[in-house]
Protein backbone atom coordinates (compact mmCIF):
# COMPACT_ATOMS: atom_id res chain seq x y z
CA UNK A 1 0.00 0.00 0.00
CA UNK A 2 1.16 3.45 -1.19
CA UNK A 3 0.68 6.75 0.73
CA UNK A 4 1.24 10.15 -1.21
CA UNK A 5 1.85 12.95 0.89
CA UNK A 6 1.10 16.01 -1.79
CA UNK A 7 -0.05 18.53 0.66
CA UNK A 8 1.41 22.04 -0.56
CA UNK A 9 0.76 23.90 2.42
CA UNK A 10 2.56 21.73 4.77
CA UNK A 11 6.26 21.90 5.05
CA UNK A 12 8.66 18.58 4.60
CA UNK A 13 9.30 18.53 8.16
CA UNK A 14 5.46 18.22 9.42
CA UNK A 15 5.40 15.38 6.62
CA UNK A 16 8.15 13.47 7.53
CA UNK A 17 6.47 13.54 11.57
CA UNK A 18 3.10 12.40 10.10
CA UNK A 19 4.48 9.63 8.26
CA UNK A 20 6.54 8.42 11.43
CA UNK A 21 3.44 9.16 13.92
CA UNK A 22 1.65 6.29 11.09
CA UNK A 23 4.65 3.84 11.02
CA UNK A 24 5.22 3.17 7.60
CA UNK A 25 8.24 0.95 7.36
CA UNK A 26 9.47 3.07 4.12
CA UNK A 27 9.98 6.53 3.31
CA UNK A 28 10.79 7.38 -0.49
CA UNK A 29 11.59 11.29 -0.81
CA UNK A 30 11.51 12.79 -4.39
CA UNK A 31 12.50 16.32 -4.29
CA UNK A 32 14.27 18.59 -6.86
CA UNK A 33 17.44 17.89 -6.44
CA UNK A 34 17.27 13.57 -6.24
CA UNK A 35 15.21 14.53 -9.83
CA UNK A 36 18.23 16.28 -10.96
CA UNK A 37 20.55 13.44 -10.01
CA UNK A 38 18.15 10.82 -11.19
CA UNK A 39 17.93 9.32 -7.39
CA UNK A 40 15.15 8.50 -4.59
CA UNK A 41 15.61 9.15 -1.10
CA UNK A 42 14.90 5.73 1.17
CA UNK A 43 14.57 6.18 4.73
CA UNK A 44 13.63 2.99 6.66
CA UNK A 45 12.12 3.32 9.56
CA UNK A 46 13.30 0.40 11.87
CA UNK A 47 16.48 1.82 11.44
CA UNK A 48 16.39 5.68 10.21
CA UNK A 49 18.94 4.06 7.60
CA UNK A 50 18.81 6.46 4.73
CA UNK A 51 20.23 5.10 0.82
CA UNK A 52 19.95 6.64 -2.73
CA UNK A 53 18.63 4.45 -5.33
CA UNK A 54 18.85 5.30 -8.97
CA UNK A 55 15.00 6.56 -10.07
CA UNK A 56 15.85 3.77 -12.85
CA UNK A 57 15.75 0.78 -10.07
CA UNK A 58 13.50 1.92 -7.47
CA UNK A 59 10.90 -0.57 -8.51
CA UNK A 60 13.30 -3.35 -8.43
CA UNK A 61 14.51 -2.28 -5.12
CA UNK A 62 11.38 -1.90 -3.37
CA UNK A 63 10.17 -5.15 -4.52
CA UNK A 64 13.19 -6.86 -3.18
CA UNK A 65 12.95 -5.52 0.41
CA UNK A 66 9.10 -6.11 0.29
CA UNK A 67 9.63 -9.68 -0.71
CA UNK A 68 12.67 -10.22 1.46
CA UNK A 69 10.13 -8.95 4.83
CA UNK A 70 7.21 -11.18 3.27
CA UNK A 71 9.81 -14.19 3.57
CA UNK A 72 10.61 -13.17 7.22
CA UNK A 73 7.45 -13.11 8.28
Amino acid sequence: EVLLDDREDVRPGAKFADLDLIGLPYQLVVGPRGLENKEVEVKQRANDEKTLVPLGDITAWMTQRVSEALQVV
